[in-house]
């Protein structure tokens, strides 16, 4: 967490759930693709009640390779990696930054502007995204907790953790970015 900004990554390797939804025009069918990380694997039709019962296995790439992954820009269209928020590269650039030891001590502006730039260009993703204004809440709100924050994420967390016990949903596969000052919380397989 970093001030206005937290983040929440996960890596289950796998994980199977069930979605009933009402039966469509086309069937949905075995082994067919979602998307990158999502594959139908089973569906069973319940004919009386015109319902799918469709099992979908999520697979997470590890955490090991999320700071070097170009996968954003085969899941994002180019207007959304135009609007794609600037502490993504931010917040995985912050990993490799010690904490000061003095709570009260900015972070050099010019190396998280370093780092941050870095980190677009290992993402795939125009370095134009990171803003000055950015820059500087970032430099002003790394590592300090704010509680409002922190309870949100928590409650993302809590929630996640309920749909991966019950599998009836698919958890956070495998980035969620919490960007308070747009009131965003998008979520990226990275």
């Amino acid at each position: 967490m970093h001030g206005m900004f937290g983040y929440i990554f996960s890596d289950l390797i796998k994980h199977e759930s069930r979605i009933q939804t009402e039966r469509g025009n086309q069937p949905r069918e075995v082994n067919s693709k979602i998307n990158d990380v999502k594959t139908i694997t089973k569906v069973e039709y319940k004919q009386s009640e015109n319902v799918e019962l469709v099992t979908i296995e999520d697979e997470f790439f590890p955490l090991s390779g999320l700071f070097t992954s170009s996968k954003l820009t085969r899941q994002l269209n180019k207007r959304q990696l135009k609007r794609l928020s600037p502490a993504l590269p931010l917040i995985l650039s912050l990993f490799e930054v010690e904490k000061p030891s003095d709570p009260e001590q900015n972070l050099d502006k010019e190396l998280l502007r370093k780092l941050s730039l870095e980190k677009c260009e290992s993402l795939d993703i125009l370095p134009t995204i990171v803003s000055e204004e950015y820059l500087d809440l970032f430099s002003a709100q790394a590592f300090t907790e704010f509680a409002p924050v922190a309870s949100i994420l928590g409650g993302f967390l809590a929630q996640d953790v309920i749909q991966f016990l019950g599998q009836k949903e698919s958890p956070i596969n495998n980035c969620l970015i919490l960007d308070s000052h747009r009131s965003e919380i998008p979520i990226y397989y990275l």
